[in-house]
């Protein structure tokens, strides 16, 4: 037998888009947030959104640390965050920031960012 529970909210917070992905197929995804489809690294995954959550994301989609890395998924190209080792695999459209497509990001994050807090 299953156990009921209510949640006011349940944040994703893992290391991959998975969690975003299964709490959206239980129903119990009501919006988007920063780490919903990001990927860290198993190592240090909690240590980063850690890090990001206390700093008020500070330094966060800086493009001096930005770097595209070659790999395209899904018709999105592949951006590494070299200074948060991050890796953001569903938000870049073309192999460039030019045109205001770093800032397109920005902003969204910095909406999810604001839901967040």
């Amino acid at each position: 037998m299953a156990i009921q529970r209510e949640y006011d909210l349940v944040l994703p917070m893992g290391m991959n888009c998975i969690l975003a992905m299964q709490l959206k197929k239980r129903g119990l995804r009501q919006a988007s947030y920063p780490f919903d489809w990001l990927l860290t690294t198993r190592d240090e995954g909690c240590e980063i959104m850690s890090s990001l959550v206390v700093t008020h994301f500070k330094d966060f989609l800086k493009r001096e640390h930005l770097m595209f890395d070659n790999r395209q998924a899904a018709g999105r190209y592949v951006v590494v965050d070299q200074v948060q080792k991050i890796t953001f695999w569903h938000d870049f459209f073309s192999p460039s920031f030019d045109n205001g497509a770093l800032d397109a990001v920005q902003k969204k994050y910095w909406r999810r960012i604001d839901r967040f807090y």
